[in-house]
């Protein structure tokens, strides 16, 4: 489930890059879809998998 509405992934990226000003990944446009308004996880499914990319990115640096 996600929170785009009847927005494309490809316009919330153009908009999210417009206001930032930085590029937007495809794990970036993920957390920005899958998030309520309140910044809260819609599910713990969604919230389970936010945090796999996150310990392997930590993992990552960790090895640099």
């Amino acid at each position: 489930m996600h929170t785009a509405g009847s927005k494309s992934f490809a316009y919330v990226a153009d908009d999210e890059e417009l206001s930032s000003s930085q590029k937007v990944g495809r794990l970036q446009l993920f957390y920005i879809t899958h998030r309520k308004k309140d910044g809260s996880h819609m599910s713990t499914e969604v919230e389970k998998i936010m945090e796999k990319p996150k310990d392997k990115r930590a993992e990552c640096e960790a090895m640099a």
